[in-house]
Formats: structure tokens, C-alpha cells, sequence
């Protein structure tokens, strides 16, 4: 249940680690309320705010999805920090 204040802030706090890309997530199972779509345009809006461009916030259907498309895209030397409230198992199988 959290405010859509508290998703800026979670986002601003997030931004403060100066990354290269931000991959938004919906998570239906944490819905509460919210409609698709509704928390990744908060972080969308809150990274355009913020200084990020349109190209370095990516969006996915799963978290899953998610790490996929940002695991793809790794280099040598690159650091990816990704932070999962579900589908972590099937995560860690990726990354395994």
C-alpha cells in the first residue's frame, strides 16, 4: 500500500546510485488497488524528472522478464543490481 509519494521517493533513492538504465516492473500480484501499467509510469515519470532520458528506462512484463533483458545486455566489468519482490527463484535460476 504504498503512496504514490513513496514510489518517487523509493525511485529518487534509487537514481541515486547513477545508473545507466532503470527497468520499470508491474507486479500483479501486488496490484493493491493500482491499475497495470500505474507504478511503472510513477517511476517513468519520477526518472524523466530526475534527469534520466526516455532510452535508459526500460519496461518488461516480469520481473523475470526483466532480468532476462538486462542480463542480456551485460558486458564484462558490468554491474547489475536487481531487485525482485517475486519470481526470485526463477531469477537466481537465470543467474545461476
Amino acid at each position: 500500500d504504498r503512496s504514490d509519494q513513496d514510489i518517487k521517493d523509493v525511485t529518487k533513492s534509487a537514481l541515486a546510485l547513477n545508473p545507466d538504465f532503470v527497468m520499470a516492473v508491474d507486479l500483479p500480484d501486488y496490484f493493491r488497488g493500482r491499475e497495470i501499467g500505474e507504478v511503472p509510469d510513477l517511476i517513468t515519470a519520477e526518472c524523466l524528472a530526475q534527469g534520466m532520458n526516455a532510452g535508459q528506462i526500460l519496461r518488461a512484463t516480469s520481473p523475470l522478464a526483466g532480468a532476462k533483458a538486462i542480463v542480456d545486455q551485460l558486458q564484462d566489468g558490468d554491474l547489475a543490481l536487481l531487485l525482485a519482490l517475486s519470481e526470485r527463484d526463477e531469477i537466481f535460476e537465470l543467474l545461476a
